[in-house]
């Protein structure tokens, strides 16, 4: 898990929002893996801190959105409907959890999934 603090230097908000025109230059530098238009235009909307949970998965060598949840409470009453329900078990996916100021960023991937067969 990584935590962001969204009102420091460490993590400015262009991060994200950038996302939809700089992704290809760092992401896929790694991986090749690039997210889809409709992932990078709705990265490119997040303004304001409205969605609590973001969820992605990778479908068809590309990162694709799955899911985002605005917030109804506090975020310690969001997360047990939120993110615990959003957690599949067979399922990978990359989770951001807005907690008051902080972006958390969770990669869930079960131990039991096999990703190669000989």
């Amino acid at each position: 898990m990584c935590v962001f603090n969204l009102n420091s230097a460490e993590f400015p908000l262009r991060t994200i929002v950038d996302l939809s025109t700089s992704c290809s230059s760092s992401m896929s530098t790694q991986t090749g893996i690039r997210p889809d238009d409709r992932l990078a235009a709705f990265f490119g909307q997040c303004r304001g801190g409205r969605h609590r949970m973001i969820k992605v998965k990778i479908r068809n060598e590309a990162m694709v959105l799955d899911e985002a949840r605005e917030a109804s409470g506090n975020w310690q009453q969001d997360w047990d409907n939120m993110v615990l329900p959003a957690v599949e078990e067979a399922e990978p996916c990359y989770i951001l959890y807005r907690c008051g100021k902080f972006l958390c960023f969770f990669c869930w991937c079960c131990c039991s999934i096999i990703f190669f067969s000989f």
